[in-house]
């Protein structure tokens, strides 16, 4: 697959002058600049888009990302600008903002390739602007539904939303639903010395089901724009293991070991900003975001030995509230026709707290075990400022940012001490952009990794019989990133993109061993991550396929820190070495059909713990699609997931003490096949 893709690529490039005729189907009116190609709405007309989302979705050379889930809110703003301006939401994604958006008001979408001058790129390397117009009421609408053709019935999902304009108020509301069910057949085998003692068969269940409400609106008084948002979320799921365990004969009885949990959450935002110009030239906005996410989550287990009653039974009940509340300022000056300077200034506060009751019992008695470091709060009050300048001078423009971070943690349990930080976080970028067609960027910045609050707080693993201890040391992961690329363009939708980097990467966040006997999360000291990544999409005319288009993606990434464990060098823990995705599509656009056909894979992950190495290991995933809207005015499309009954592999070797001296003491090896499953979905807009 690798080397099959990778000859497609080159086979291609090869031949830029083969697709620069612009498709069938597909209209060549799209306009430019040096830095911006436009694409008007009826460039997707082909597309039979419903939604925003949907035309995004076929914008050439360019993925949505709703954000790197960094903490704040300027790293969470995704790529996407819609009339010029980021949603002031963290939760609400620009992913559904889109999907919300009818196809019908889409004017023309932008792709605005880094900071021209004109818009704050966020640090993105890449922005759509999606400009709409705000002057009629419309809805857009969907409804799905799934079947898991190996277990379980029928699972519905659908949404409804309306965007509309009352005076000098443009506004917007939705409602979603949407519930999933999978069921999942599975072997396990345990090996000792090298042979198997234990064999084991299992089956999974797992069903969720969400509520999603949301509101917007954009008032415009004279020269002050007022927008606010919400959304409220309601989650709850469940799942299901009961595994069936067969010890060789000499080894034991079978017995079963069931294991359940149940949880459920509340999600909910508050946001909005107001923007005004204090003075010409200068653009003032100030954004405020609170956002709040509690969750009861309760697991059970319980192993039975037949026939036997109940022998051992295990409960862990954690209740949880994490908080965020974020104060943002941002002034632009743009009096400089070479120069855009922008200030921004942004406090947060951050907290989890988190309470775990875990209880063990024999006999149907359960006792209360204490979990240092379960209970617990979790604070963080972080201030944040950065100035930027782009200067433009001919084919060029010079992307420079000076920023600084301080930030206070500090935790309510004995024995965990406050935390300060200070870091600079400088970055420069020179992109050469002579023309349309062709794009040229290199790059230097450090990035301060996000703290995720559930690393500080110890919890039960019921699944690898353990605990996860949490560390209240933990410091952020620093990076020093280098990045060039290169971009071409050519025909209506051919791109061509090849980029290379090499990070240097201090205080590496993995699982970190103390004293010899247990590990929690941590640093480890310093590494290295490089690699390089190639995008494609190409119009198949020149081989015979009209009103087609090939996408192909590929990453390949090595890494270097010092195993804790060992002494030795290795790869980052969880660290993939290479992913290859490729979707082909073909509109039949006088017909009203399409279909395609999308892969994807990757190589396996190791886990590197003080007394475990933990393989994850992947097989292809392949899904197709048909789609029409010959009928009744709708869009219809059928998908078939999972067309190879994707594999999933654990390999888990489990040692009797450091993995570096001690021998193994048994290895788990769980082979899991997903299931195919098939979804109908039907959406509209009106």
């Amino acid at each position: 697959m690798k080397s099959f893709s990778i000859a497609i690529l080159l086979a291609l490039l090869q031949a830029p002058v083969a697709f620069a005729a612009v498709q069938p189907g597909v209209p060549e009116g799209r306009g430019s600049n040096e830095d911006t190609v436009i694409y008007p709405a009826s460039f997707f007309s082909g597309y039979q888009p419903v939604s925003a989302g949907d035309m995004v979705a076929q914008v050439p050379g360019f993925q949505v990302s709703d954000g790197d889930g960094s903490r704040g809110f300027a790293g969470a703003g995704g790529n996407v600008l819609i009339n010029g301006e980021r949603p002031s939401s963290k939760q609400d994604s620009v992913s559904s903002i889109l999907a919300r958006i009818p196809a019908s008001r889409v004017e023309r979408i932008e792709l605005i390739r880094g900071n021209t001058g004109r818009f704050d790129a966020g640090g993105q390397a890449m922005l759509v602007n999606v400009i709409i117009d705000t002057s009629r009421r419309a809805w857009t609408w969907s409804s799905t539904v799934e079947q898991d053709l190996d277990s379980g019935g029928p699972t519905p999902s659908g949404r409804l939303s309306m965007v509309d304009r009352t005076g000098n108020t443009n506004w917007g509301a939705g409602i979603s639903a949407s519930t999933s069910f999978f069921g999942n057949t599975m072997t396990e085998r345990l090996l000792v010395d090298g042979l198997d003692v234990e064999n084991r068969g299992e089956f999974e269940r797992s069903r969720s089901r969400s509520l999603q409400l949301n509101a917007n609106s954009t008032s415009t008084f004279e020269a002050v724009t007022l927008r606010l948002n919400t959304e409220i979320v309601y989650r709850r799921s469940d799942f299901l293991e009961r595994s069936r365990r067969f010890p060789l004969p000499g080894a034991g009885q079978p017995f079963n070991l069931n294991q359940e949990s149940d949880d459920s959450g509340i999600e909910v935002e508050l946001g909005g900003d107001l923007e005004w110009q204090p003075a010409p030239a200068w653009q003032a906005k100030l954004i405020g975001l609170h956002s709040s996410v509690v969750v009861d989550d309760e697991n059970r287990e319980i192993l039975i030995v037949t026939p036997l009653p109940p022998a051992l039974q295990r409960q862990s009940i954690r209740d949880s509230t994490q908080q965020e509340s974020i104060a943002r300022f941002e002034l632009d000056w743009t009096a400089s026709a070479a120069h855009l300077l922008e200030f921004d200034l942004e406090t947060a506060l951050n907290a989890l707290d988190n309470a775990l009751v875990l209880r063990i019992g024999d006999g149907g008695e359960l006792t209360p075990v204490d979990v240092p470091g379960a209970n617990n709060r979790v604070e963080e009050l972080r201030g944040d400022m950065e100035l930027r300048d782009t200067w433009r001078f001919g084919e060029f423009s010079l992307e420079s940012a000076l920023g600084a971070e301080l930030s206070r943690i500090s935790q309510s349990g004995a024995g965990s001490p406050d935390q300060e930080f200070f870091f600079l976080k400088p970055s420069l970028t020179l992109v050469h952009a002579p023309h349309e067609r062709a794009l040229d960027r290199i790059g230097f910045r450090r990035e301060i990794a996000q703290l995720n609050f559930g690393d500080f707080i110890s919890s039960a693993n019921f699944f690898d019989n353990d605990i996860d201890r949490g560390n209240p040391e933990l410091e952020p992961q620093q990076t020093w990133a280098a990045e060039a690329s290169s971009e071409r363009r050519f025909g209506a939708i051919g791109v061509a993109k090849l980029s290379i980097f090499h990070d240097w990467v201090r205080d590496v966040q993995d699982r970190l061993p103390i004293g010899g006997q247990f590990e929690v999360p941590g640093n480890i000291g310093n590494g290295r991550r490089w690699g390089m990544s190639a995008e494609g999409t190409f119009a198949l005319e020149a081989i015979g396929m009209n009103q087609a288009r090939l996408d192909l993606a590929a990453r390949w990434e090595d890494s270097a820190v010092t195993d804790p464990v060992t002494g030795k060098t290795r790869r980052f823990s969880g660290q993939r070495r290479y992913t290859l995705e490729g979707e082909l599509r073909r509109d039949l656009v006088e017909a009203g059909w399409a279909w395609g056909i999308e892969a994807d894979f990757v190589d396996r992950a190791t886990v590197y713990e003080l007394d475990e190495l933990d393989i994850d290991e992947r097989g292809m995933d392949v899904e197709a699609f048909v789609e029409t809207t010959r009928y009744f005015g709708v869009k219809m499309q059928l998908t078939v997931q999972n067309l190879l009954d994707r594999r999933f592999l654990r390999d888990r070797t489990v040692f009797d003490g450091p993995r570096s001296t001690s021998p193994v003491a048994f290895r788990e090896i769980r082979d899991l096949r997903r299931g195919r499953s098939v979804l109908l979905s039907i959406s509209g807009s009106f």
